[in-house]
């Protein structure tokens, strides 16, 4: 009975990595609000916390051949005020190649954003 129940608690954990790929660190807080793809560039408006120090946004991407995803690694380099800002990034994702996978940006809050949809 215990084998069983160690097969099953390994089965559970195993569909937390729903097509093979592990969930990234995002890094610090923020939220998408919208999100484009125009052409070669991925254009995203986001908000998060701060005002007393430089935020940094850096564009990361990966595939498992079913589809690319496309996130920001935020950096609030240590700033605890308060303000909500709203920021528009752009980042060149010409390195994609124009395959007929879906195109995702992934977010914090797990809503994430379909790009471009299998052609």
């Amino acid at each position: 009975m215990s084998r069983l129940v160690l097969v099953a608690a390994l089965l559970l954990a195993a569909c937390d990595n729903v097509g093979g790929l592990d969930r990234p660190d995002l890094g610090d807080p923020y939220r998408v609000e919208s999100a484009t793809l125009d052409g070669d560039t991925l254009r995203a408006v986001v908000q998060y916390g701060g005002g007393c120090a430089t935020h940094t946004f850096e564009r990361q991407s990966q595939t498992d051949g079913e589809r690319w995803e496309v996130w920001f690694v935020h950096d609030a380099n240590g700033d605890l005020c308060e303000a909500l800002l709203t920021d528009t990034l752009a980042a060149d994702v010409a390195f994609l190649p124009a395959t007929a996978i879906p195109l995702v940006l992934l977010t914090l809050s797990g809503d994430d954003v379909l790009l471009r949809a299998h052609r």
